[in-house]
């Protein structure tokens, strides 16, 4: 897998936040650090396609299979799927949990087998340089939607990282309203901290984006 820095990634990619699925044969794909998440990676090297997918413990995980029949209506033969990999996790719980789950539904549509775990619930060590977010994960990676050549970023894509950060916590501030809690009233320390930490027991659709040479 090759290092790739930012600033060489960022000409028409399409960037995946959590809780979302890029398909694309025009753009390039790309989404930003990941730890207790997982991404799901594949490219077909027939039509082009390729795929990434955040999933965190927030993403409804029958959207998984959304991807597939989306796949199958571009044309896409699931047998021809190369460079299946599942990335990211952690041992502990929840998120543990999780890739058990993710990897039932892969078995289930019949890929499990083509999947690629080296980097399963395997950390790298990075920085993020948003509040809150300094932990050991993958700092990102990049696919080239023709080739299917996955990269991880070298550095933190700061842009990138700023929007997924911002679209978690208008997540989790609308689960602390519902809750009953106000984020307003807390120190910008405390509110990484809450954030971080506040258990998410909702799941959302997982949304799913395709960019095709037929409509770019």
């Amino acid at each position: 897998m090759n290092k790739l820095s930012p600033q060489n990634s960022q000409l028409r990619t399409a960037q995946v936040l959590q809780r979302q699925c890029v398909i694309s044969n025009t753009r390039n794909i790309a989404t930003g650090s990941f730890g207790s998440c997982y991404v799901l990676v594949g490219h077909d090297p027939k039509t082009k396609y390729s795929f990434i997918a955040h999933i965190d413990i927030g993403t409804y995980l029958e959207g998984i299979r959304t991807i597939f029949s989306e796949l199958k209506r571009l044309n896409v033969d699931l047998n021809d799927l190369m460079g299946l990999r599942l990335l990211g996790g952690w041992k502990s719980e929840p998120s543990c949990l999780l890739g058990q789950k993710i990897i039932s539904i892969l078995k289930e549509e019949g890929i499990g087998e083509k999947v690629n775990f080296t980097f399963f619930q395997q950390k790298l060590s990075g920085s993020i340089d948003v509040p809150g977010n300094k932990a050991t994960h993958f700092p990102g990676i990049h696919l080239d939607a023709q080739t299917g050549t996955l990269s991880i970023l070298k550095n933190t894509w700061i842009s990138l990282e700023q929007k997924q950060y911002e679209s978690h916590l208008k997540l989790v501030q609308g689960l602390f309203q519902e809750a009953g809690l106000d984020l307003s009233a807390m120190t910008t320390e405390e509110r990484c901290k809450a954030v971080k930490n506040f258990p998410v027991t909702k799941q959302f659709p997982l949304e799913i984006t395709v960019y095709s040479k037929n409509q770019s």
